[in-house]
């Protein structure tokens, strides 16, 4: 919301003072950064305790050490349009914006969190669908199950679990069937979710065709560049994905091409969701 330009190689830096609820930190506190354009660096309490490059994918950090009664984050980011050996997708300066040139933009753009952990958490969720049975892969090698909604219980071994539902039901944009899941290991458990298809190109008649859950199937899409009049990278309300996707599927769309950038996870749920 700063709608300023300043000169090349300026540093933005963020700050914000907190204090954590009472037994929030009784295992380990991750700091969750969603997006910073481009370049960025991470401080606690005056501690440096990241770096990362690259202004379109999330990162986290483990703060735990670093915490007191009271605390500061701090975080700076640059990104140089005069640095030509980074790409910069369509963005120039703003007096040179118009056409298929876009407003320049930088900082932190995706939302930044904490998260309370247990000493040993669920580090990820690897989720593989081949054929019509998922893998799911907690990357955590202890005793657990996974509960899927309207199908039951199953037992990890070595961290993973294959289902394959006798009945499966399909997903696709006209049924955008989920399963609802939890994973539970030691202290962990974390909720999610998965979907059922198949995806390949098959020959129909004397064509390749490319067929969703083994039918021919018409992939009627557009290009979604992501840049907001009102808030350039960052979608200007929680619901803007949602809506947006809605728009396209009352026009008779039911695939998005994103163009220039990774969305915040948000989008990708609702696509999935509501059937994009």
């Amino acid at each position: 919301g700063v709608k300023k330009h300043f000169p090349e190689g300026t540093i933005l830096t963020y700050r914000r003072r907190f204090a954590l609820p009472e037994g929030f930190n009784r295992g380990r506190v991750l700091l969750h950064i969603g997006a910073v354009d481009q370049h960025a660096m991470v401080y606690v309490n005056q501690r440096l305790l990241t770096q990362h490059d690259g202004g379109y994918e999330a990162f986290s950090v483990d703060i735990t050490d670093a915490l007191q009664q009271e605390n500061e984050l701090k975080i700076l980011c640059w990104d140089d349009l005069n640095d030509l050996r980074q790409p910069y997708g369509k963005q120039v300066k703003p007096e040179k914006r118009g056409g298929m040139w876009y407003t320049p933009v930088s900082g932190i753009w995706q939302t930044v969190w904490l998260e309370r952990v247990p000493e040993t958490y669920i580090r990820r969720l690897a989720i593989r669908n081949e054929g019509f049975a998922v893998t799911i892969d907690t990357g955590l090698d202890i005793p657990g199950t996974v509960e899927v909604e309207g199908l039951g219980s199953f037992p990890l071994e070595g961290g993973k679990v294959t289902i394959a539902p006798e009945a499966p039901r399909l997903w696709s944009p006209e049924d955008p069937y989920l399963y609802d899941f939890t994973v539970t290991q030691g202290e962990d458990k974390v909720a999610s979710y998965f979907a059922i298809r198949s995806l390949e190109i098959k020959k129909v008649g004397d064509w390749p065709r490319l067929c969703l859950n083994g039918a021919p199937y018409f992939f009627h899409g557009l290009l979604d560049q992501g840049y907001w009049p009102e808030s350039l990278l960052t979608a200007p309300a929680p619901e803007s994905y949602a809506d947006d996707i809605h728009a396209m599927k009352r026009l008779g769309f039911n695939m998005l091409r994103k163009h220039i950038k990774v969305e915040a996870e948000e989008f990708y749920y609702q696509c999935d969701k509501l059937g994009m």
